[in-house]
């Protein structure tokens, strides 16, 4: 045999190994991807399921609750003295009368969504794209940077007397929202909030905010007004513009580009609005219209000092 047809036959060999080698390989790598991709789906099954599990045992605990219970007027408010101490407290009635969305200044139920729920009216008391952006970015932080709660949740919270920071508060608070939102029209829970919400300084609801810090009703409300009391609700008393103006004009401004973001108002208007400084009327007066709110329930319907 030749010397060239001994090197083909070499050659011919050799390339027949790579292959089959190559060919093993592809085959190797195939069905590691293919296992890889049945435990991963074997994974989501079982946590499907476990969240399945769980959250269905949430439900049956929220439907323990009554649902009557949103929208009826909260039975008490405290009434602190010009100290911070406390008088007593309000009830049912004494609390002042819910007013009607259409009776509140749209710039803050835009202020509110904005600041609060943006996605409000896309969701069903739980926003998931939410839950999974503050996971982010609180795991980018290392800490507890934003919540997810929606404006239904903080009803549910607000209603029931929901306390504690822990995963079974959350868990039942996102089933008793659910419930809410299928008992409840969009509207009707954004006017329950409205009127329910604290808002610092004996303060319950939009229109008892709007009278308190600027001395008028809630329809008469300016944008960087409603912006400013959007701005407590995360912290009402380390927010309220009473004791830390200041702090309550960086959270009115953070409102406001949050408004612009969601394109309630322009760039132009924003930029005009930030320069604002909304004149909060003093402390002492609204304290004295509350206390004298007070000693009027107090002699007609009784006022508890508990």
């Amino acid at each position: 045999m030749s010397r060239s047809r001994r090197a083909a036959r070499k050659r011919s060999r050799s390339q027949s190994r790579k292959a089959r080698r190559k060919q093993e390989g592809w085959f190797r790598h195939s069905f590691i991807r293919s296992l890889g991709g049945i435990v991963a789906l074997g994974t989501l099954c079982i946590i499907t399921l476990t969240g399945g599990i769980i959250f269905f045992q949430y439900d049956l605990r929220a439907a323990r609750y009554d649902m009557d219970a949103v929208g009826r007027i909260p039975i008490e408010t405290r009434v602190p003295d010009a100290n911070g101490g406390l008088i007593g407290y309000l009830h049912g009635e004494n609390m002042g009368k819910p007013v009607p969305l259409e009776s509140i200044s749209p710039h803050f139920i835009e202020a509110l969504l904005a600041r609060e729920d943006s996605r409000f009216y896309h969701h069903n008391g739980i926003d998931k794209f939410g839950v999974v952006r503050a996971w982010i970015r609180n795991a980018k932080e290392k800490r507890t940077v934003q919540g997810a709660s929606t404006i239904t949740m903080q009803l549910s919270r607000m209603t029931y007397g929901l306390t504690g920071q822990t995963m079974e508060r959350k868990l039942l608070e996102m089933a008793i929202a659910r419930r809410i939102e299928k008992r409840y029209s969009k509207e009707e829970i954004l006017s329950h909030y409205v009127n329910r919400v604290f808002l610092g300084t004996g303060m319950n609801g939009i229109e008892q905010a709007a009278q308190g810090y600027f001395a008028k009703s809630a329809a008469e409300l300016t944008v960087p007004e409603a912006a400013m009391i959007a701005g407590v609700i995360r912290a009402p008393n380390g927010f309220s513009p009473f004791r830390h103006y200041e702090t309550a004009l960086r959270e009115m401004r953070s409102t406001l580009r949050r408004m612009e973001n969601e394109g309630v108002i322009s760039k132009k208007e924003t930029e005009q609005y930030l320069k604002a400084r909304p004149l909060v009327q003093p402390q002492d007066r609204w304290m004295k219209m509350l206390r004298q709110h007070s000693k009027v329930s107090g002699q007609k319907h009784g006022i508890s000092g508990r």
